[in-house]
């Protein structure tokens, strides 16, 4: 999934430099909204910055199931280390009243 985000951006950020630099000048004049003289390199542009805008907001998400599935493999750690030596102290208790 990482990888596949990481192509995804290196395919966008290519796409949109290429567009902006050989149509830089037509796109700072044509990419006002209200201009009905929209070209059509401004309207990809436009798309490729809503897809950075997705892929940043996916990329973010991920970051943030990442830390809470780190978060959770650590409460789980530290349970099963206490019913780990929960186990062993009933287990010592249990063979100290055998020897009684």
């Amino acid at each position: 999934w990482a990888a596949t985000l990481s192509d995804n951006y290196i395919v966008i950020n290519y796409f949109k430099y290429v567009l902006m630099i050989s149509h830089r000048n037509k796109y700072i004049n044509d990419h006002d909204r209200s201009n009905k003289n929209c070209t059509g390199s401004s309207l990809v542009l436009e798309k490729i910055f809503t897809l950075e805008s997705n892929l940043n907001h996916i990329r973010e998400e991920m970051k943030q199931i990442k830390e809470q599935i780190t978060e959770d493999i650590k409460q789980i750690k530290e349970q099963i280390r206490e019913d780990k030596n929960q186990i062993k102290e009933q287990i010592r208790d249990e063979q100290n009243q055998m020897n009684k």
